[in-house]
């Protein structure tokens, strides 16, 4: 398909806080379950090139914010049975942990979900995940975008915009706290 990561929220949100971004996009994608992807999740890719060199890249410890915004998936795999809520929330720990061990302590890490739904089960998992791990103490945070893409179907660009709006606001009140 054709698709313009310019006009994501992410890419949206960098311009509006006026910051680098860094983006890794994989249509289908779970956290740590092999669903629609084959062998590629996001506990396995999040850091690398592409899923098909598997080169690794450096990250910047003086990032800010990483950003994750995961999930959807992850309810699919739920309601088929290809996963467990339990599974999900250690491979959301894992995730978090990773990304920790390679940003450092300044990075703030946050959890965003809900952009086309959302599902109680992927919800409690990643908030729990995050408060296992320390939540605002540690550097980690859960946000759930009010803004939902019609019928589960992929956000229109409206859509987008409103999520970035909703994310930079997020962000800003982090901001603003420390």
């Amino acid at each position: 398909g054709k698709e313009d990561g310019t006009k994501s929220y992410a890419a949206i949100a960098g311009r509006t806080l006026n910051a680098e971004v860094s983006m890794v996009s994989y249509s289908g994608i779970t956290t740590d379950c092999t669903f629609n992807t084959g062998k590629n999740v996001m506990t396995s890719i999040w850091d690398k090139y592409s899923a098909i060199s598997g080169t690794a890249y450096t990250l910047d410890t003086n990032t800010d914010f990483a950003v994750i915004n995961l999930g959807t998936n992850d309810a699919s795999a739920l309601n088929a049975e290809k996963t467990t809520e339990n599974e999900l929330l250690s491979a959301a720990k894992s995730l978090l942990t990773a990304m920790r061990n390679k940003y450092g302590e300044k990075t703030k890490i946050v959890w965003c979900y809900g952009m086309m739904g959302v599902d109680n089960r992927v919800e409690r998992a990643f908030n729990t995940a995050v408060s296992e791990l320390g939540g605002a103490d540690s550097g980690f945070y859960y946000f759930t975008f009010s803004t939902k893409s019609s019928g589960g179907v992929h956000p229109l660009v409206s859509q987008h915009e409103a999520a970035a709006t909703e994310l930079c606001n997020f962000i800003k009140s982090l901001q603003q706290a420390s």
